[in-house]
Formats: structure tokens, sequence, C-alpha cells
């Protein structure tokens, strides 16, 4: 499967243009493998054009992609947000 995105914006000074492309390979969840090829194009005084690529493993466990595995050692603490005042 292969999905394609482009965007494009022009203004008098600039232009820019960006395309995604995901290719999703393998033939089941056990040998997903994820593409993604990202080009960001500007034209202007201080354009650029950048390519980049990144290749994703399938976790059918977590059924997640990912691109590597990092131990995190942090304490989140969720806390509901206030409601605005005059609001109860």
């Amino acid at each position: 499967m292969e999905i394609e995105s482009v965007h494009e914006f022009a203004t008098m000074d600039e232009y820019c243009f960006y395309n995604l492309h995901l290719h999703l390979k393998g033939q089941n969840v056990c040998n997903y493998k994820m593409a993604i090829d990202v080009r960001e194009y500007l034209k202007s005084k201080k354009g650029y054009d950048r390519t980049s690529n990144f290749a994703l493993t399938f976790d059918r466990e977590r059924n997640i992609f990912y691109n590597q595995i990092k131990p995190l050692n942090a304490t989140v603490d969720l806390v509901p947000p206030s409601p605005p005042a005059g609001i109860r």
C-alpha cells in the first residue's frame, strides 16, 4: 500500500512544496515495515531543499510502528484540567 500527500503554497515572495510518501511493505502483521520519504522545498531569500527518509518496524504486541527503542525514566502525573473561570 502506498499513500502520497502533496501540498504547495505560494506568496509573492515565497514558494513552498511539501511531499510525503508512505510505503507499507510486508505480507502480514509479522513482517510489516513502513518507509517514509519526505521532501520540503522552500524558494525564498532563506530557501532550502530537504529530503528525509525513515524506516519503521511494526511491533504487533503494542500495535505501533517505531524506528528505535529508548528506555524512559520519567514520572507522569495526570491532573484533570481546571474548568474556565465562571463554569462549574
